[in-house]
């Protein structure tokens, strides 16, 4: 137990000097730890998402994250999908939110945070947490943006 905790309190140091080199809030990337594993480093969903940031297989081999059980890789994973989905949703913390549990199509598909009482849970915890409603974004990042985000 204490070894987790250290383990975990590790990581959680790690994620903030890293945050700003994605662009990303700490408090955000903090929010997503909390909400996503709630802070257990060794967490795996049953969609086999895993670590801190939990990524799934291929959210992970998107941004090239060789081993998501490394600490490191897994938050560098998990914040440059994160800068891609404020950048796709050009800043709403919702949208980017909802995707980030529910994938960016599903988002898409419905025009909305889709009604999956998950994603919906997920995107209220993560408001309660993290407060701003819009994020700064790359806006030259991506060449695509969400057909919903200027909504």
């Amino acid at each position: 137990m204490e070894r987790d905790l250290c383990m975990t309190m590790a990581m959680l140091c790690c994620a903030v000097p890293l945050a700003p080199i994605f662009h990303v809030d700490p408090l955000l990337v903090l929010a997503i730890i909390a909400v996503a594993s709630g802070l257990n480093a060794r967490a795996v969903s049953p969609r086999q998402a895993q670590r801190l940031m939990l990524l799934i297989p291929e959210t992970a081999q998107r941004f090239q994250i060789r081993d998501v059980f490394n600490e490191e890789q897994n938050l560098r994973g998990g914040m440059a999908y994160l800068r891609c989905l404020l950048s796709y949703f050009k800043g709403n913390v919702t949208l980017v939110t909802a995707a980030y549990n529910a994938g960016e199509k599903a988002i898409n598909r419905y025009g909305r945070v889709p009604p999956y009482p998950e994603t919906c849970d997920y995107v209220k915890k993560i408001s309660s947490l993290y407060h701003q409603t819009l994020h700064p974004y790359q806006r030259d990042l991506l060449s695509v943006t969400s057909p919903i985000a200027a909504k």
